[in-house]
């Protein structure tokens, strides 16, 4: 309705008494109407929530803590106790996020076990067209439980694509959405396809994802379909409620660092440009950049696009992806020197001073008698020890050899200079 304001497109409004007009909670609304949704609880303070998340955990001795005004996985968290879903809950209420206000609320929600998949769709007047269904490779990383590896695209005529356009149709009648883009994601349960967010929107990520669309579609993807919809009404009528045959192969790999610091050169970058199935890449991360772990999509280093008409050469090309990413060198790190001082590098310069079993001159017999030894400019004393044990070196001290230095004797001074004093009265003479 917002956009049909700005652009003056012809959106039939809902009138403010209508159901659509006050649309319901998504998940009540699918459980209503007959169908598996996840369990949740919203909320500003611990108290309100404390007793859903105890039980949660109870049954399921996991739950997943999530920011309600963000994205990317941001601040997503799989939480195993009440004292750890108490303590990200505070954080999550008191830290501002990627994206959306700070202390919006905090949704709480039952942990799916499953692969999460997503349905696209496009609606107008009520008719509901899917324009694709991707698979998310999501894995733990770095500590974060949802790491997102890559997206791969589901044959429609497939039956668990099938499946999950059986289930994701009728919620968005569920739902009352009428007119619009849709972007639903979807967990396929050990009890069958579970609704985790149905957002109102098309798929997110840059846009990335469009050439894949269109190569695996024939022509179109979702956006294309969404803007027909609204200025080509003839065209959007035309379009098959469900795509049909895939006309390529695709995916997009994201790029995962297990590594911290500053980026000298990227190699991996050089790599994915030469593949064969190579489309685009998005760099979020460049040469000079400071490289981070991902833990979310805001910490991913790149999204790189394959697209090839031989589904072996798309799996070939990931798969050398992968293991350069994998090995560590998908960039190459600055060598940064941390600072150190004086003591420092003197220390590492001489060496850790270690007890060391020297064998002793004929001269030591009594307790308590000093001893030197001295070796490649070093020197080492000892005090001697007759006890049964076996004779050692106790606590050497190491000193670096000492060097003669010429005393600086500026014309007229008898005294000599050294440090401060010294280099001035040196850069006199060598003036005079």
């Amino acid at each position: 309705q917002q956009a049909s304001r700005h652009t003056c497109l012809a959106y039939p409004p809902s009138p403010p008494s209508s159901p659509a007009a006050h649309p319901p909670n998504p998940p009540q609304a699918v459980r209503e109407a007959g169908m598996r949704a996840v369990r949740e609880t919203l909320g500003t303070e611990w108290q309100t929530v404390a007793g859903w998340v105890a039980s949660e955990l109870e049954a399921n001795g996991k739950v997943v803590l999530k920011p309600v005004e963000s994205a990317g996985s941001d601040g997503v968290k799989l939480c195993a106790s009440l004292e750890e879903s108490k303590a990200h809950f505070e954080t999550l209420m008191g830290a501002q996020r990627r994206v959306g206000a700070q202390g919006g609320a905090v949704l709480c929600q039952e942990f799916l076990v499953g692969p999460e998949y997503v349905v696209d769709t496009v609606t107008s007047a009520g008719e509901h067209k899917v324009t694709a269904v991707w698979k998310y490779d999501k894995r733990p990383c770095n500590g974060a439980a949802f790491v997102y590896f890559g997206m791969l695209p589901v044959p429609p005529s497939e039956a668990v694509a099938q499946r999950l356009i059986g289930y994701v149709l009728p919620v968005l009648d569920a739902l009352q959405i009428r007119y619009g883009a849709t972007h639903g994601e979807v967990i396929l349960t050990k009890d069958g396809p579970c609704l985790v967010e149905m957002n109102c929107r098309p798929h997110g990520g840059d846009g990335n994802w469009l050439p894949m669309a269109r190569a695996l579609t024939g022509g179109y993807s979702q956006v294309d379909a969404l803007l027909d919809a609204f200025v080509e009404p003839q065209r959007f009528a035309a379009l098959p409620p469900c795509p049909g045959t895939w006309q390529a192969a695709a995916q997009e790999f994201l790029v995962v660092s297990t590594q911290e610091g500053k980026v000298a050169s990227a190699p991996g970058y050089e790599l994915a440009r030469s593949l064969r199935s190579f489309v685009s890449l998005e760099a979020f991360v460049s040469v000079g950049d400071q490289l981070a772990r991902t833990v979310d999509v805001f910490t991913q280093a790149a999204s790189i696009v394959l697209v090839h008409a031989d589904a072996a050469v798309v799996t070939e090309d990931a798969a050398a992806l992968r293991r350069l990413e994998q090995s560590g060198d998908f960039f190459t790190l600055a060598v940064e020197y941390p600072y150190q001082t004086r003591e420092s590098l003197l220390a590492s310069a001489v060496g850790t001073p270690t007890a060391t079993r020297v064998p002793l001159p004929a001269s030591a017999s009594a307790t308590g008698s000093v001893h030197s030894l001295s070796s490649g400019g070093h020197s080492a004393s000892f005090v001697i020890d007759t006890t049964p044990s076996s004779p050692t070196l106790r606590r050497p001290e190491r000193r670096p050899p000492r060097v003669a230095r010429p005393a600086l004797r500026p014309s007229g001074l008898s005294v000599p200079f050294v440090g401060t004093a010294g280099r001035l009265a040196r850069m006199a003479r060598v003036g005079a």
